[in-house]
């Protein structure tokens, strides 16, 4: 008796162009998504450790860390845009900022100027 060879069905072999495709764009898709993550939270870290280091007053700090918080550390589309760019222009200004007077106006004019 001999053993019958059967051709090989690649079809069954291998996976359909299509499932394969699926696969990578899955794959893709949440590497792409935890690089994001990543960056978001690096993008918090160094907001921290770019803006805090010259404050001198505790309000500006607070004000800053909020920011770097809602800017950096909060998931994607949670903040408006409104929101992002108020917050930047607390981190462009508080910085240096010795006076609670100047930090009242800057927060105030930030206020009118973005939100």
């Amino acid at each position: 008796m001999f053993l019958e060879l059967k051709p090989l069905n690649f079809n069954r072999l291998f996976m359909s162009y299509t499932a394969r495709f699926a696969i990578y764009v899955i794959f893709l898709a949440i590497t792409i998504g935890s690089e994001a993550m990543a960056k978001s939270k690096y993008g918090y870290e160094d907001c921290i450790l770019d803006h805090l280091d010259q404050v001198k007053l505790d309000t500006a700090s607070r004000y800053i860390a909020e920011a770097c918080e809602e800017n950096y550390g909060s998931p994607p589309g949670q903040v408006s845009t409104k929101e992002r760019r108020y917050n930047e222009c607390l981190l462009n200004h508080m910085v240096e900022v010795e006076s609670i007077d100047a930090i009242i106006r800057i927060r105030t004019a930030c206020e009118k100027k973005y939100r």
